[in-house]
């Protein structure tokens, strides 16, 4: 069966989810060659033991914080394999793959013995920063028998060509992996380079962040994140998390110029956000100090306008700026002070 119209409609990402996960549940080799794959960043060695063992599959399973692509579960399930897939490097969300571990954490935790967060991307480093936020979290280092490991498709690629199978499942093994393989192609042809005004914003990102860290040499704050108009920095395991944003005027479609000056000068937006995080929220005194400073829809931090709480839980600021480069920097840098200083009031 070749599947060389069966990616040509629908959703790409679901496409490839179905695919991958119709291969997993069909061909045994397959699946117990992927299932040793992970098992060797597993250190507690649980995994190696059930590669042979029979596993219940299942996609866009409904979570608490949104839908699983492919979950593999043992029949008794107290092992449980979460794969978030990324065919596209630009729609990686920051913290998803932790939201759905924790989510899957959270659901009878006694049962659940080991869980596995895999991400399943394009190239080869592709989602790493999220797998690391796994295996940083706090949750994980309390569950001694959970990992969490990034895989590439083109891994998958070279599993499925090692592994013998009959005539039906070589050609839909080895057509499906074509053509997600030629899908990536094509979307690496949408990426946001740091050049030209996007590589200014990008080079200024790295300069606050530099200054942020310098400042709270113990706050874990990651590279500057990058989308179409943004760049992004934020805190990593804290009880408050922080998102600081500079954010410039970029067309929607390609090659999305930037659009960075207003009268020889650097225009941007800073944007700034703070929002309890799922470790603070399983603490019942940080949890109760955020509602309470948060009771008014408002959340005052020393040194900025009072940030205004939106539905979705993020407190939020938008000051627009004008200035040289170095000036962007300095604003920039005051505000993430001011923010950072907030989130470790919540860390004792």
């Amino acid at each position: 069966m070749d599947l060389r119209f069966f990616f040509k409609i629908g959703v790409k990402e679901e496409l490839a989810s179905a695919f991958l996960a119709t291969l997993l549940e069909s061909d045994a080799a397959f699946r117990q060659d992927f299932l040793a794959l992970l098992a060797l960043q597993d250190r507690s060695g649980r995994l190696h033991a059930l590669t042979a063992a029979s596993w219940q599959i299942c996609t866009e399973n409904p979570i608490e914080s949104g839908r699983v692509d492919i979950e593999l579960q043992t029949e008794d399930a107290s092992s449980v394999i979460l794969i978030e897939n990324k065919v596209f490097s630009g729609s990686l969300q920051q913290g998803q793959l932790l939201k759905y571990y924790e989510a899957l954490a959270d659901k009878d935790p006694s049962k659940r013995t080991q869980i596995g967060a895999v991400l399943l991307g394009p190239g080869d480093a592709v989602g790493t920063f999220e797998v690391e936020r796994v295996e940083h979290s706090r949750l994980a280092r309390g569950r001694t028998a959970d990992f969490a490991v990034r895989v590439g498709w083109l891994d998958l690629q070279d599993l499925a060509n090692a592994v013998p199978a009959t005539e039906v499942t070589a050609m839909f093994a080895k057509s499906g992996f074509r053509e997600i393989v030629q899908i990536i192609k094509e979307g690496d042809k949408i990426k946001w380079p740091p050049v030209g005004d996007r590589g200014r914003v990008w080079e200024l990102a790295k300069k606050v962040r530099d200054n942020l860290q310098h400042a709270f040499p113990l706050i874990q704050l990651g590279h500057p994140w990058p989308e179409r108009d943004s760049y992004t920095l934020w805190t990593q395991h804290s009880n408050v998390t922080m998102w600081l944003l500079l954010k410039f005027q970029a067309d929607a479609k390609h090659p999305f110029e930037v659009h960075l000056e207003k009268a020889g000068r650097p225009e941007l937006t800073l944007i700034g956000q703070l929002k309890l995080s799922a470790a603070g929220r399983r603490l019942t005194s940080v949890r109760s100090r955020w509602e309470e400073k948060t009771r008014d829809r408002v959340l005052a931090v020393s040194g900025l306008e009072p940030l205004r709480l939106s539905a979705s839980g993020w407190a939020t600021t938008e000051p627009a700026i004008t200035g040289t480069e170095q000036e962007v920097v300095d604003r920039a840098t005051e505000m993430g002070r001011a923010l950072i200083a907030e989130v470790l009031t919540y860390q004792s």
